[in-house]
């Protein structure tokens, strides 16, 4: 359960900023940062009748919160391959560490 958790905790951002139109779009995890530099995650993003709203998991339940489309809002869609890469780096190395360990301790018990 614990390795689950793990390899879906590891999002990257792309670095250039998008249009909410675009975020729409693509239906996937981003990151939204408003004028006052405040970093906004979302599941999803929808426009509704001219507003955009995003969808964030809180306490199991699923949240539905309107996105200021002000000048100096910038949008970021999840990079799904350096997403992908980032969770096997931070898990996968930390395990091939400890099998290594425990192979190497095994090897000198005998």
């Amino acid at each position: 359960m614990t390795a689950l958790i793990l390899f879906q905790s590891c999002v990257v951002y792309h670095k250039t900023p998008v249009s909410l139109n675009k975020a729409v779009d693509a239906g996937s995890k981003s990151k939204v940062v408003n004028e006052l530099g405040v970093d906004f995650e979302f599941e999803q993003i929808v426009e509704e009748d001219g507003s955009y709203y995003g969808f964030q998991k809180k306490s199991g339940q699923r949240v539905k919160t309107l996105i200021d489309n002000g000048p100096e809002t910038s949008v970021f869609l999840k990079n799904k391959r350096a997403s992908n890469w980032a969770t096997l780096l931070v898990v996968g190395l930390p395990v091939v560490g400890l099998w290594w360990g425990f192979v190497d301790f095994i090897s000198d018990y005998n």
